[in-house]
């Protein structure tokens, strides 16, 4: 029998899954949301070693340097994404060591995590674009997107025509552009405006 553990990237554990028994033998072992596998708090441990090699670890009870994991089989496998180490996934077993297919297992998890994380990164256009418009080039944008000239966005504004222009070659830098039609698109891409923000 055996539970999981899911750790950040500072290898603190956010999560643990498992039956009631097997929990409370975790808890009883100090394993708990907020415990930290970091080697200088905890001593060498899966988690902090897989998260350090970017690799599998495994480690039988008798390998750890810490008393609260001194019952405990565990693997622990990270969870990247191309760029970055999102955190780990371990499994802790207290009687039997862990065999190929929950290890298998456990790597398919650390797989899907990534998979889900980098997804939703995609969607979530605030992860994709750094790009940070000022309160003024946002709304010269949404009146352009509205079809609007220079001159009716000058008008519809209440400000001058040069601050207009002024505006758009801001936008048009900061979003990498070089025209406003190529800042619409981009800007509705990265959820900057939205399509509600085109109707008049």
């Amino acid at each position: 029998m055996s539970f999981f553990i899911l750790s950040d990237v500072h290898n603190v554990t956010l999560k643990l899954l498992g039956n009631k028994k097997l929990l409370f033998y975790a808890r009883e072992s100090l394993i708990q949301a907020g415990t930290s596998f970091d080697e200088l708090i905890s001593g060498t441990n899966s988690v902090d070693l897989a998260m350090k090699l970017n690799n599998s670890a495994y480690m039988l009870p008798e390998d750890n340097y810490c008393d609260f994991l001194r019952k405990w089989y565990m693997l622990s496998v990270p969870i990247a994404s191309k760029k970055e180490n999102l955190g780990c996934i371990s499994i802790l077993s207290r009687e039997n060591c862990i065999n190929q297919e929950i290890a298998l297992i456990v790597q398919l998890l650390s797989y899907k995590i990534s998979n889900e994380f980098t997804k939703n990164k995609r969607i979530n256009n605030n992860y994709l674009c750094d790009v940070r418009l000022t309160d003024s080039q946002i709304r010269v944008l949404k009146v352009l997107a509205w079809g609007c000239t220079d001159k009716c966005a000058s008008a519809e504004l209440g400000i001058s025509l040069g601050t207009v222009r002024y505006h758009k070659t801001n936008i048009f830098r900061k979003l990498n552009v070089e025209s406003s039609v190529q800042a619409i698109m981009k800007a509705l891409k990265y959820g900057i405006i939205s399509l509600d923000d085109m109707e008049v």
